[in-house]
């Protein structure tokens, strides 16, 4: 038994140090900003997160500058029941619509994820669950415009 956490261990410590770091995080040839992101609607928790994962590039900085429209819409549908008629599985998706302006020109885009999340009996839990798939939502819609954003910027 010990032999076994000991194993388990050393494995969590080489993987907690293997180097990863997020994409465009500390990437130094990123020449533009955002001077500004408005969001005209959408549910509060994923535009909080959309801000917080924005915030590195809203610092002004040299180069070009964006200024972007966000409406963000959210869903949860119930997918299935079980043979009680108790919700068993609902489907979480959002979609953003950008409205990116750039030099002379504007340009829309819009971003879908979806996730298939089961009922947890626990209100709290689910609650929870759900709020860590709207983070996971946030963080794939923010990689997905950054990488909108730097192919716009190199044109």
């Amino acid at each position: 038994m010990i032999k076994k956490n000991s194993i388990i261990l050393i494995i969590l410590f080489f993987l907690s140090n293997c180097g990863y770091t997020p994409m465009y995080s500390n990437n130094k040839k990123v020449n533009f900003y955002i001077e500004e992101i408005n969001f005209n609607k959408g549910d509060i928790y994923l535009i909080n997160q959309l801000k917080s994962n924005l915030k590195n590039y809203l610092k002004e900085k040299e180069g070009n500058k964006f200024i972007i429209d966000a409406d963000i819409q959210y869903n949860k549908k119930i997918v299935s029941r079980n043979n009680t008629g108790d919700i068993s599985e609902y489907n979480l998706s959002s979609t953003a619509i950008f409205l990116i302006k750039f030099k002379d020109t504007s340009e829309k885009i819009s971003i879908s994820e979806s996730f298939d999340m089961e009922n947890l009996e626990d209100e709290f839990s689910e609650m929870q669950y759900e709020e860590a798939i709207k983070q996971n939502m946030a963080q794939s819609t923010i990689t997905k415009l950054i990488s909108k954003l730097l192919r716009l910027n190199d044109n």
